[in-house]
């Protein structure tokens, strides 16, 4: 898996908090994401994505971004089936 934080970061350093193995603060004081995701930091750089409060946090490495999958289901569709639902 491999981390993205889009344009929408505000720069709350939530992240950064949560999973400092993945998420640092850029010179714009944006965050930024490592190239990897270290072993052992795997569920709190998932957990710094799920609190992202403006969701600048994207998962890539399975096809679909994983932002795209969870803001298709807040609007009840879905990227990876047929149709509305969830």
């Amino acid at each position: 898996m491999k981390y993205h934080v889009n344009d929408s970061c505000i720069g709350c350093g939530l992240c950064t908090s949560t999973c400092p193995e993945v998420f640092s603060m850029g010179d714009d004081n944006k965050a930024v994401a490592a190239e990897s995701v270290p072993a052992g930091a795997e569920s709190s750089a998932e957990d710094a994505m799920n609190g992202c409060p403006v969701t600048a946090i994207e998962k890539y490495g399975c096809g679909v971004s994983m932002t795209a999958q969870r803001k298709a289901r807040k609007s009840g569709f879905s990227l990876t089936g047929s149709g509305r639902g969830g």
